[in-house]
């Protein structure tokens, strides 16, 4: 394993969505996260719109020793709050997923917190539970989100409630799982679901961290 280097993070900033925007083409990244990927245009006019245009939304670049390798964010959406977290594909399998999420946490108060993750994406599940999201009882069902090519699954979706974290928090993970073929043009941080919640960056959490 490559050392880990210093993780920090920062404000996200305009000059660093061209980087988000190539690391969520990544195939590799869109098949974990189970979530297509945008076309540039969509991309960064939600962004600017959804993302960055709303002060109730808490988002962060992940920096890695001065290098540009990902962000995390958390924003609300039908009276939850949810979080989620993008590395690029270089970046994965070194622990920068697990210590940059720990931080955001110290900043996001808001318990319980939600995430979002392909069940076939273990390395985010391990993300998710190192950082104290537990699996809670409660199955429902849902539709894997139209766009993604090669795939007409359906999705279970598995409520996962988080237990004690960073001041006995209480915070909850929603896990995805599906049937059929994974997606041939997947990738994420941190999300499941068709299409990304109207005001967060994604729907899935996509890292192998």
């Amino acid at each position: 394993m490559a050392s880990l280097g210093l993780v920090t993070l920062r404000d996200v900033e305009e000059a660093d969505l061209p980087i988000f925007f190539e690391h969520q083409r990544e195939p590799d990244a869109n098949r974990m996260a189970a979530f297509p990927a945008r076309e540039r245009d969509a991309f960064f006019a939600h962004w600017r719109e959804k993302v960055l245009g709303n002060a109730s939304n808490l988002k962060q670049t992940i920096v890695v020793d001065d290098e540009v390798v990902g962000y995390v964010a958390s924003w609300g959406d039908g009276g939850k709050r949810l979080v989620a977290y993008w590395l690029g594909r270089a970046y994965w399998g070194r622990g920068i997923g697990t210590s940059a999420l720990r931080e955001f946490l110290a900043h996001e108060t808001t318990r319980p917190l939600h995430a979002f993750v392909a069940v076939h994406n273990v390395g985010s599940i391990r993300v998710l539970e190192r950082c104290g999201f537990r699996e809670a009882f409660g199955k429902q069902q849902a539709v894997l989100a139209t766009g993604l090519r090669d795939s007409d699954a359906l999705v279970r979706l598995l409520i996962l409630r988080a237990l004690e974290n960073l001041g006995n928090a209480r915070l909850k993970l929603l896990r995805i799982g599906g049937t059929g073929r994974p997606p041939a043009n997947s990738a994420v941080p941190s999300p499941t679901g068709t299409q990304p919640p109207e005001g967060g960056p994604s729907s899935k959490t996509a890292t192998q961290n």
